[in-house]
């Protein structure tokens, strides 16, 4: 698998989600384990761009969301919303 940024993430900050390809096969992985995963806006918008790049991509057939850390994810951050 060739791992790479999240999909159209900006370069100078470490993005909330990896993306690989192996074969027919796209691993979209959640990246922020410190935060139980919790769902930014920017992990939210993070994941659409990643999933539109593997449904964009001809030779994928299967997407796998996956994971790092304890934790698969603890729904959306709260303390964002919270914060405004």
């Amino acid at each position: 698998m060739s791992p790479s940024p999240g999909a159209d993430a900006p370069s100078n900050r470490e993005s909330t989600i990896r993306y690989s390809v192996g074969g027919a096969i796209a691993t979209i992985t959640l990246n922020r384990p410190g935060a139980a995963n919790a769902q930014n806006s920017r992990m939210i918008d993070e994941l659409d761009a990643a999933f539109d790049r593997a449904v964009a991509d001809d030779d994928v057939r299967v997407v796998v969301l996956a994971a790092e850390g304890r934790h698969f994810s603890a729904g959306h951050d709260l303390k964002e919303l919270l914060a405004g």
